[in-house]
């Protein structure tokens, strides 16, 4: 992205079809339409149970009111993977 992009950093882009955001990026990332949510549920499921967000800016969830129920609680074999199978 020219004239935007600060030195030393990298940017990745994730888009459904090949643009110019895409082609000025470091690492471009081309998904199937429509599993742009998916794949936006996905990094969310491994910031938050890996622990990867700014404690200091959003807070750690240890106030017993707001917390995060990792995917691990759940019953895996609950799930049908026929939308992400695949993916």
């Amino acid at each position: 992205i020219p004239g935007v992009k600060v030195p030393k950093t990298r940017i990745t882009a994730v888009d459904v079809h090949m643009n110019t955001t895409l082609a000025g990026s470091d690492r471009a990332l081309l998904i199937k339409p429509g599993t742009d949510g998916a794949l936006a549920l996905a990094i969310a499921h491994v910031i938050l149970v890996d622990g990867l967000w700014e404690k200091a800016f959003v807070g750690d969830f240890s106030d017993g009111v707001n917390r995060f129920i990792p995917g691990e609680t759940v019953d895996p074999d609950s799930f049908e993977e026929k939308w992400v199978k695949g993916l």
